[in-house]
């Protein structure tokens, strides 16, 4: 579901991501509405983690070939990649 989200530009990028299960139980804990399907599920996907991954590679923090960990704590997405010591945070405000 992840690369049907992203889409080509995260494809031509060769950036990797590892989602840790942090992040999996958010999805599911937030998305879920039986009645409207999957795309709950998908607009969530984009408005938290591909706003977060789009904002690390504008700051630079993700390039090409990274290979990218992903968590999710205290209402924040939290990017390390092997090549940078310090994380990438990235804070979900909830608009419900």
């Amino acid at each position: 579901m992840l690369l049907q989200t992203t889409g080509e530009p995260f494809l031509k990028t060769k950036i990797f991501f590892n989602l840790e299960p942090s992040v999996i139980r958010f999805l599911r804990l937030n998305s879920s509405d039986y009645q409207l399907g999957a795309r709950p599920f998908k607009n969530l996907i984009k408005q938290t983690i591909i706003s977060a991954i789009t904002e690390a590679m504008k700051q630079g923090y993700l390039q090409k070939n990274n290979i990218a960990f992903i968590d999710f704590q205290n209402n924040e997405f939290i990017i390390q990649t092997l090549e940078k010591k310090s994380p990438f945070i990235w804070r979900w405000i909830n608009e419900k």
